[in-house]
């Protein structure tokens, strides 16, 4: 009954001003090859999600290194104004008070340190289920379907991960030829 013609609702995906337009077509043919293909054995999901685990990780590292560089010029300035006060009568008292402060800190940075190893730990020993399920929470809202910009976002700034990764599929971006790029569709019948 009824000889309306169903309707298809095409989600249009343009590359954003000021992106470079190979970069986001790359991404825009991972995004559909993993979002199309993803199961348990996709080695294409399972290498991304390998790589943004690795990049957590070193953005970790990257962000402790640069911490303890800050904590070393701050100790420094901090050592710096204590020989430089002139007061005599208040040196015993700040001498005092830099060792409490200095124990203090101490004990800060020897947590600060536990930390920041504790969550590089976590990263490096996660399972391949768990580095994919926690890459798929970061590209996803709900039901384990990824977004296209959550997605786009993370791989931005890695266009460079995609060349790493080693296709298992038959064909590096099926359903793509050349500069084409497949817009993600959802139908909806009336």
């Amino acid at each position: 009954m009824g000889g309306g013609v169903s309707q298809c609702n095409i989600l249009e995906i343009k590359c954003p001003n000021n992106y470079n337009i190979i970069d986001f077509v790359n991404i825009l043919k991972l995004y559909n090859n993993v979002n199309l293909y993803r199961n348990i054995e996709n080695s294409e999901l399972q290498q991304v999600a390998n790589m943004y685990i690795n990049r957590k990780k070193l953005i970790l590292i990257n962000n402790f290194e640069q911490w303890k560089m800050e904590r070393n010029t701050l100790q420094i300035q901090k050592f710096k104004l204590l020989l430089t006060t002139q007061f005599k009568y208040l040196e015993k008292n700040l001498v005092h008070e830099y060792y409490k402060l200095k124990d203090q800190r101490k004990k800060y940075l020897d947590l600060k340190n536990i930390v920041f190893k504790n969550q590089i730990a976590k990263l490096e020993n996660l399972t391949d289920k768990q580095k994919k399920d926690r890459f798929m929470k970061s590209v996803s809202y709900a039901n384990n379907t990824i977004d296209f910009w959550l997605f786009f976002n993370i791989m931005k700034n890695n266009v460079d991960d995609i060349n790493k990764i080693v296709w298992t599929s038959d064909t590096e971006y099926p359903i793509l030829k050349d500069d084409q790029y497949r817009k993600p569709t959802s139908i909806n019948s009336n």
